[in-house]
This record gives C-alpha cells, structure tokens and sequence, in this order.
C-alpha cells in the first residue's frame, strides 16, 4: 500500500528527472566504474604483496626442512619473529605425526599436501574477532619425496586493517573473497565467513576473475562493484559503492528539478524498496538453506538481515543449525575414539597399549592441548597415559584417592571444570602447572556401574567451556572405559588359559607317574604269579607239609590283590581325568581367538554359542581340577579343618547366589529356605561351602529345565542341610557307589550323562571330616534328594 501511493506521487516527477539526467548519469556511471577497478586493482595489490610475503616465508621454510629436518625449530621461530600477524606455526612428519607444536583435528590439509605439488590455503576459520586462514606447504626433497609439511595459521587481522584504510565513502563495501566465495576479510567488518559461492552474481564474478559490476550484498543492498584478482591463493577484491555515492551527481540534478517533494518521494520509495528486498533476500535465504539442509548440506549460518517475523525464523533456524553442527560434531569424535578402541595384536599388555591411542583421540576431539588418563588401584589413582606433555615422566605417578582434580572427581563421581589453574586448591597434579596449563577439566570413567578412573584434559590458553562440551568429554570418557575394560577382560581370558594349561601339565604329569605306578604294580603281578606256581609244583612235592605250603601261598595271595586294586584305581584315574580333560581344554584353547574378534565386531549367534561352550568347559576343567586336588589332600591329610562359628543363613544365601547364573543358563531355578532357628554353628565355613557347591552343581549338572531347593533346618543335636533336585535321578545299584570317585552315571536312553564321580566323593568326605553325615535318595526320572547332617558344636 505504501509502495503505491510512493509510487503514484513520484512517477511524473521522476520520469522529467530521467529524462533531464540520463546522459549525465550515464557519464557519471563510466568515470565511477573506472575508479573502482583502479581502486579494486591498488587494494588488491596492497593484500597480494601481504600474503604473498608470508605465503613465500612457508614455501622457503618448507624447502628448508626437505633440505635438513634439523633446521624446524630455527624455521618455525623465524617465521613466528618476521610475520607477528602468524599465530601458530606447526611442522607435522610425512605420517601427520606433529614434530613442532600441536596440529588442529581437521587433517583435510594434510591430505591436500601429500599430493599437492607447491604451497596452498586451507579454508578460513574464526577465532574470536579475527579470522584465521591456514597456509600449508609441502616439504619435498629434490627427488619429490614428502619430507614433511610446514603450516601457519595466518590472523587476517592485518589484512582488515588494509581494507579499513581504503577511504571509501559512507555506504560503501571492500571485502576479499575466497576461491570458494568465502568473505574472509572486509570493511565494515560484518559479515565474516559469510559463503557467497551460493549467489549466482557472486560466482559469475569469481569465474571472471574480476570486472565491473552490479551485486546485491551481504546487508541486502545492491552496490556498483570492480573487483581485482588477488594471487597466487586466487582470491578476489571487491569494491563496491553504495548508491548515495553512484548517484550523488543525479540525486543533486533530481533536487534542482523535482524539488523537496520529489525528494521526498524517491526516499519513500527508496525505503520501501530496500525493506521490501531485504525481507525477499532473508526468507529467500531462508528456502534456501532448508532445501540444502533436506539435501544433507548443512549451512553454518544465515545472517539476519531482517527484522520482524522473517528475522525470528531466521534466527531460529540458526540455532537448530548450531545443535546440528554439534551433534554432528559429537558424533565423529565418538566414531574416533571407537576406531582407536580397536584392540591391538601382539605385546603383553592390551589395555596398556590401546590407552594413549583413545587418550590421543578424546584430546583431538576436544581441541585440547594436553590429556591425562588416571585408573583407580587400590587406594590410588595411577596416571597410565599422557599426551601433550613435555616431560613424560609422570607416567606411573600414584595419587592418593581423595587428592587432587582428580580426587575431586573420583569422590564427586560428576565431572570438575577449573577455568583458573593457577587459583583452584583442587589442582595438586604438579604436571598441569608445569605445563603452563590454564583451564582443565575432568570427567569420571565409568563401565556400566563401575568407576574406572578418571579422564582429564587441559588448555594453555584461557578456555571457557561452552554448552556441549562437557557432555561431549563425558561420553568420549565412557567409551574409552569401556573399552579398557573389554581389553582388560581379554587379558584375564588369556591368563587363566595360561593358568589352566599349567595345572593340566601338572595333573598330566600325576597320571603319568601313575602309569609308571601300575607298571611296577604288573611287574610286581607277574613275579608273585611266578612264584605262585613254584608254591604249587612244591606242594605237588611235598604233600606232606601241606599247612606250611598253604601259608605261603595265603601271603602271595593277599600281595597279589593290593598290586592289582593299585593298578586299577591307577588305571581308572588315568582314564577318566585323560578323557574329560581333553575335550574341554581343546575348546578352549580354540575359541579365545573368538572372544578377541567378538569384541571388534558384532557377534552372531553361532559365535555366541561358542564363547558360551567356552565358559561351560572352562569351567569344568576348574570343578575337576579343584576336586582332584581336593580328594588328594583329604587322602594325604593336607586338608586341616579351621573351625569358627558359621553364619549358616548368610552362607547359604551367598553360595546360591553365586550358582545362581548357571542354573539359569540350563532354565533352573534355585529355591531357598532356611527354617528359623537356625543359628551359628561351630564349624569350617570354606568346607561347608565347598559341600553345597559340589552338591548343588551335581544337581544343575543332571536337571534340564527343572527346579533345585535347598533347605536349612535345625534338628537338636544338629543342623539339616537338603539339596533336592527333579532332574535324571540314579538307579539304585548307582546310588550304592554314588560317592565312590570314577564313578560313571550310565546314560539315559541315547543321552550321555556328564560328570566324573569326583564331586560327590570330595563332598562326601568333607562331610565326614566335618563330624557330619550324607545321604542320598533318588529315582530315575523323579529327581535326587541329598541329605547333610552336621553337628552344632562341631
């Protein structure tokens, strides 16, 4: 509406303007447009000889260290003392390891320089008000061999100050483009890392490398640009001037002839138009940016160039970019961090070896200068890795629980941020001082419901700490734990494999001492054999002594028996510990090599059931190990009885517990009730202990899908223990040898029963060691009933 009655006030009088000043302004226009090139190709000029100067102090540096790589140091501080606008200069191996200073994350320049032939710059960045553009050159000795990159970060701040003393008039622009369309320099400083590569007027005049032209800009307004090539980086010099100056001439002749209202109509119109585009060009802007991000293209941010409903969408939409960014960001640090929990091959130590890679990765992925990883043992916290340090001699320092930042967060179980390092008491760690550190922060390690340790990381610049960040180190810290902790169950795998070989070696070496045991024993059969039949060729001689006679060949006879009872018992053992050794120790020496892969990929149910068989038969191989030992030290009297009073409730309860697990992997479960009355006995509670475990375990062993109970009573003079199962049962001729060792449960049907008769025959004399009683109660496919009587008094 306004625009219309603007425009029907307006229209005669400019129309006799336009006519009047045509062709003045039309002079006008060639004589500002040859200014502007002039004014575009000085200034370029002016940025050319700034970053070319700085540009050829890289390039020799790096042409430098191909030549001798003992000259970094000397090279790095001669370009730090010549150029004071470089803020950082860093040199980085042929690998990207870093050898001067610290490199930022982002490696994509790193990957340019490998391949790329001369010097180039990265892309910009901002920090705080300036903006910061990487200069990077390869360092190749004279066969083209990488020798290494040399890098600087360049404050364009210099190069602001060379725009600003342009002398352009009100309204008007100088900015410097990007090949990319990026602005990364311009007066008035606003605007800054703004991309134009989007607008089609922007990247006509990027691809022809300057001109004269017409441009709608940042702000919204449209100016009369020149713009001048910047090289060797291929950027652009953009002047442009604002409309006031352009038609300055006109706008005097527009006065002379239309008068005040005339005036004051154009400004109407004027007005009307600028606000119009400027809503236009923000919700274009806008539609813009919504199909990019429907693409997957992210912005970084839209300028609200508006006010009103459109400038509130705008900035909106900014900040649903901004938690997009972070999100994003958050994302790739953790993939990082997973990819460095890959555990290593080789060495002796797995977590030992994979903590300095994660450490590395959380500092990167925090933008941090220096880590440390502390783990908790015993009654201190260990430093087990750090980056960043000088000095690396704090590794293995021990700090007491309770002391420092550390401390802090380990008794807070919360995250500790120090913004002051230098004025929190917190901080005790000597190395963050010496470091130069100025703000830190740390998080707790945790693994499920365990805490591992603590994780720390600093900066030598004043940081705070924005919205995210804190978040983001935590979440790195729990995968880094656990991590550590899949590392560490891998190593305790591979111990008791070690372990469980040892003490089969040593079981192995018994049977065959007792094999040499039985072949003495048949050699001691044979010769009483002979001499049985001297006996009896003499009694056939001399009938006449026949009782004589007969008490020799009692002796033999009563010699005879106890070589061959040795022989057998030998023999059994040999056999049943040689047959139920073997199968689970082969499954397990096969599979830890699946354990290790499981953790570096997902597991398929085929895998899962393996690693399962793994834990049944490592188990197995422990029960039979422990109960050979257990019945030869009750035969050789090594197996003393300590008594004490025995809470037996609570022993019961924690035996159960334990065996809890196991009955539930077969579909058991184990029912508990101890009547009241039951008190303290005095007794050996590691002995009672091991009655209920072996006695439970032969029930798990023979129930598929089926219910234990355990029952504690009191009958004075004693206590009534019961373990009762539904599962296989034994016949009775079994049930008259259950507690024999060796024995084996026939099968059932086509089904094989498990179990080596060595359980129940080390219960069995516990019991009666213990002054106690065991009983047993069973039918076939009814279940089995076990009874142990102790006494009270022990």
């Amino acid at each position: 509406m306004f625009l219309t009655v603007a425009l029907a006030v307006t229209v005669p009088f400019l129309a006799l303007t336009a006519l009047l000043a045509y062709g003045r302004i039309a002079a006008d226009r060639a004589r500002i447009v040859d200014g502007l090139l002039g004014r575009a190709a000085g200034i370029g000029a002016e940025v050319e000889r700034h970053l070319g100067a700085r540009l050829a102090a890289i390039t020799g540096a790096a042409t430098a260290v191909a030549a001798s790589p003992a000259v970094v140091e000397a090279q790095a501080r001669w370009i730090r003392q010549a150029f004071p606008d470089v803020e950082r200069v860093f040199v980085v191996d042929e690998v990207g390891a870093p050898v001067v200073s610290l490199p930022s994350p982002a490696q994509e320049w790193f990957k340019r320089a490998v391949t790329s032939p001369e010097a180039f710059v990265g892309v910009p960045t901002r920090r705080g008000p300036d903006v910061i553009v990487g200069l990077y050159a390869p360092a190749r000795t004279s066969e083209g061999s990488l020798r290494g990159v040399v890098a600087a970060e360049l404050s364009l701040g210099r190069v602001q100050e060379l725009l600003a003393r342009a002398g352009l008039g009100a309204g008007s622009v100088v900015e410097l483009l990007s090949d990319r369309g990026v602005v990364v320099a311009r007066h008035p400083a606003l605007f800054l890392l703004q991309d134009q590569g989007g607008q089609p007027e922007y990247v006509a005049l990027i691809r022809r490398g300057g001109g004269a032209t017409e441009l709608t800009f940042e702000d919204g307004d449209r100016r009369l640009v020149g713009a001048a090539p910047v090289n060797p980086m291929g950027w652009l010099l953009v002047v442009g001037l604002g409309s006031a100056q352009v038609l300055g001439e006109a706008r005097r002749h527009l006065v002379v002839l239309g008068g005040v209202a005339l005036l004051v109509g154009a400004s109407g119109v004027v007005a009307a138009l600028v606000v119009g585009r400027r809503t236009t060009a923000g919700l274009a802007q806008l539609g813009s940016a919504m199909s990019r991000v429907e693409a997957g293209d992210l912005p970084a941010a839209l300028p609200v160039a508006v006010g009103g409903e459109a400038g509130a969408l705008t900035e909106s939409f900014n900040r649903m970019l901004t938690r997009l960014h972070r999100r994003i960001r958050d994302y790739e640090v953790l993939s990082q961090v997973e990819e460095a929990a890959v555990i290593p091959s080789g060495g002796s130590s797995t977590a030992d070896r994979m903590m300095p890679g994660l450490l590395r990765r959380v500092v990167g992925g925090m933008g941090a200068d220096v880590g440390v990883l502390l783990l908790e043992e015993e009654s201190f916290l260990v430093t087990r890795a750090l980056v960043g340090f000088p000095d690396m001699t704090a590794k293995g320092d021990r700090l007491r629980r309770g002391k420092g930042l550390a401390g802090a967060v380990l008794a807070d179980g919360a995250p500790v941020v120090v913004t002051d390092v230098g004025a929190d008491s917190r901080v005790e760690e000597p190395y963050f001082r010496e470091a130069g550190i100025r703000a830190v922060a740390g998080v707790p390690m945790t693994a499920g419901d365990q805490v591992l340790g603590v994780l720390e990381v600093g900066y030598r610049l004043p940081h705070v700490f924005a919205d995210g960040e804190i978040e983001r180190l935590s979440a790195m810290a729990q995968r880094a734990a656990q991590a550590i902790e899949r590392a560490r169950a891998v190593e305790s795998v591979q111990r008791n494999t070690q372990g469980l070989e040892a003490r089969l070696a040593q079981q192995l070496e018994a049977l065959q001492q007792a094999a040499s045991g039985r072949a003495e024993a048949d050699r001691q059969t044979r010769a009483a054999e002979g001499r049985a039949e001297e006996l009896e060729r003499k009694i056939q001689q001399q009938a006449d002594a026949p009782p004589a006679v007969r008490e020799v060949v009692r002796e033999v006879v009563r010699e005879d028996p106890a070589a061959g009872e040795q022989a057998r018992l030998r023999l059994a053992m040999q056999k049943t510990v040689t047959e139920e050794l073997r199968a689970p120790l082969g499954a397990l020496l096969d599979l830890p090599r699946l354990l290790v892969d499981g953790l570096q990929k997902p597991l398929g149910d085929e895998d899962r059931r393996e690693l399962e068989i793994l834990q049944e038969r490592s188990q197995e191989i422990v029960e039979l190990i422990e109960s050979l030992a257990l019945l030869t030290g009750l035969a050789a009297g090594r197996a003393p009885m300590v008594r004490a009073p025995v809470d037996l409730s609570a022993l019961v309860g924690r035996v159960v517990r334990a065996l809890q697990p196991r009955a539930a992997a077969k579909g058991n479960r184990i029912d508990v009730d101890v009547k009241p009355g039951v008190g303290r006995l005095s007794s050996d509670a590691r002995r009672i202990e091991q009655v209920l475990t072996g006695l439970l375990l032969t029930a798990i062993r023979y129930t598929e899908v089926g219910e234990i109970h355990v029952t504690c009573y009191l009958r004075e003079p004693d206590v009534v223990l019961t373990v009762a199962d539904d599962g296989v049962g034994f016949t009775s001729e079994e049930q008259a040898r259950i507690f024999e060792p060796f024995l084996a449960v026939g099968p059932r049907g086509e089904r094989p029963l498990p179990g080596t008769g060595l359980s129940l025959a080390a219960c069995q004399r516990l019991v009666e060691a213990l002054g106690g009683k065991i009983r047993v109660e069973s039918e076939v496919d009814r279940g089995t009933w076990f009874t142990v009587t102790l006494p009270i008094g022990g």
